[in-house]
Formats: structure tokens, sequence, C-alpha cells
């Protein structure tokens, strides 16, 4: 196993890579571009992939940008 094969294992299968998505949220537009997004029925998945230098899962944590994604997935569908 090599090339595309081998990165594969690694990088989740999302249906849509860096998806652009905006809401409205008591008057001011939110923007968000995910990495990764898929939703199926009333489950939405959303993915951030991080580049450049090892990242730990608290720092990822600590940078909020899947709270954020998540309120602007919230406010769009109320769920």
């Amino acid at each position: 196993m090599e090339g595309v094969e081998l990165i594969r294992l690694f990088v989740p299968d999302y249906k849509e890579h860096e998806y652009t998505t905006t809401t409205v949220l008591e008057g001011i537009k939110l923007l968000a571009r995910y990495d990764l997004y898929e939703k199926k029925g009333n489950t939405i998945r959303i993915g951030e992939m991080k580049t450049g230098k090892k990242w730990t899962q608290r720092q990822a944590d600590k940078l909020g940008k899947l709270i954020f994604y998540s309120l602007i997935e919230w406010n769009k569908y109320k769920k």
C-alpha cells in the first residue's frame, strides 16, 4: 500500500471538503469554512484538519473552532 491509499487510512471520509456555510444569529452574519462536512438525515459531521505542527486534542479544543461550527449548525437547524 502506498501513496493515496496510505493517506486514506488517516484522513476521515467525509462527503464535502472545504465546505462554506453562513447563518445569521441575532442580526450578525456568521461564516464558516469547514475542512470536512457531511450531513445524513439528522446527523451532521464536521471535521477539522490540523497541519503545520503537531496538535494535541487539548490544543484543538482550546482553539474553539468546532464550538463555533456547532453554534452555526445549531442556528441553521435549531437542533
